[in-house]
């Protein structure tokens, strides 16, 4: 469970303790928990720029393998790297 402890130095803060171990990150918590939500102000998503749908799926992917996470970050990167080279490449052409 989770609740509000007192610790020997006297500071206090909240405590997630998993089957009855303390939980060592919020990370520890992606094993048990999963939470994925849609709200009235997400109502423009899918209309809404590419980008913006690319994002929620990929949150969305990241609720159920935390692993996703860095492989987004390398497609973003690997996009990033993409359109100089191809500029690039439209100039020699």
């Amino acid at each position: 469970g989770t609740g509000i402890a007192g610790g020997d130095s006297g500071e206090s803060g909240r405590r997630v303790r998993i089957n009855g171990a303390a939980a060592r990150s919020s990370e520890d918590m992606l094993e048990w928990l999963r939470v994925v939500w849609l709200t009235p102000a997400m109502d423009g998503l899918f209309p809404g720029p590419a980008a913006d749908r690319r994002r929620f799926l990929d949150r969305l992917v990241l609720a159920i393998d935390p692993a996703h996470g860095q492989r987004a970050l390398d497609y973003e990167k690997a996009m990033r790297g993409r359109h100089p080279l191809l500029t690039e490449g439209s100039r020699d052409g």
